[in-house]
């Protein structure tokens, strides 16, 4: 199974490196909002794959409740994968995770898990530094996310 997750790396042209257990790829990549710093595990044994990326930013003390706030409002109602917060350390997270043990993981599997991963983390990052270096409110930072995608969605539907 690391030899499809290599190959989609390749793929894309994304530069990886291996932890010691090679089933633990480590890669950044540049979004539209922000640097993107990713974490793939593949454990074959329990058949699991993980996903996550880690946005550039270490929330101050100060601010984790609220960003705790805008993560939660983030999380409802998302369909896959989620945000999470380290409180002890600021950092923030999005994962997405998949167990394969009745299917075959491919490519296209692992892409829709990674893209949507990265995807996420890029659109909602504008509205996590609202709330950091604007001081708007957690809902007032969401309300603006929930536009830009509505825009987006107008925009696609329009051609």
């Amino acid at each position: 199974m690391n030899e499809v997750l290599k190959k989609y790396f390749d793929d894309k042209g994304w530069k990886y490196s291996n932890a010691e257990s090679e089933s633990i790829f480590f890669f950044g990549i540049s979004g539209v909002n922000l640097t993107i710093h990713c974490t793939a595990d593949l454990d074959e044994e329990k058949k699991r794959f993980l996903f996550c990326t880690e946005a550039s930013v270490s929330v101050p003390e100060e601010k984790r409740r609220d960003i705790a706030e805008l993560l939660t409002r983030f999380n409802y109602g998302t369909f896959l994968g989620n945000f999470e917060m380290n409180f002890e350390n600021g950092r923030i997270q999005f994962r997405t995770s998949i167990v394969y043990d009745s299917i075959e993981l491919t490519d296209i599997l692992l892409g829709n898990l990674i893209m949507n991963n990265i995807i996420s983390m890029d659109l909602s990052f504008p509205s996590i530094q609202k709330v950091l270096e604007e001081d708007q409110t957690p809902l007032d930072a969401y309300l603006f996310m929930q536009g830009q995608i509505d825009a987006l969605k107008k925009e696609v539907e329009s051609g």
